[in-house]
């Protein structure tokens, strides 16, 4: 059997897979309470032609970065879409 799931990938690296769109969300609020999270798409330019990559914005985070002290801000996250085959 195949289903598909979303890969959260941020800098371009994979970190953690969701059956859907409402549990990578509420992976992201339960992480970060007090964030709004609003998922996009936006078209770009590849060399095999046009594609879409879908995101999340996050915004109203509260990180503590060593040496610089607390951040406060957004950050788009890209996630993917991709096959798994279960057993």
């Amino acid at each position: 059997m195949t289903m598909t799931v979303l890969v959260l990938m941020p800098w371009n690296r994979p970190t953690a897979a969701f059956p859907d769109l409402d549990a990578l969300v509420r992976h992201v609020q339960a992480a970060h309470p007090g964030c709004t999270v609003t998922p996009g798409e936006r078209k770009v330019r590849a060399s095999g032609g046009p594609r879409t990559e879908t995101f999340i914005t996050v915004s109203g985070l509260k990180e503590t970065v060593l040496g610089l002290g607390e951040f406060t801000g957004s950050r788009s996250l890209e996630y993917v879409t991709v096959p798994m085959v279960t057993r």
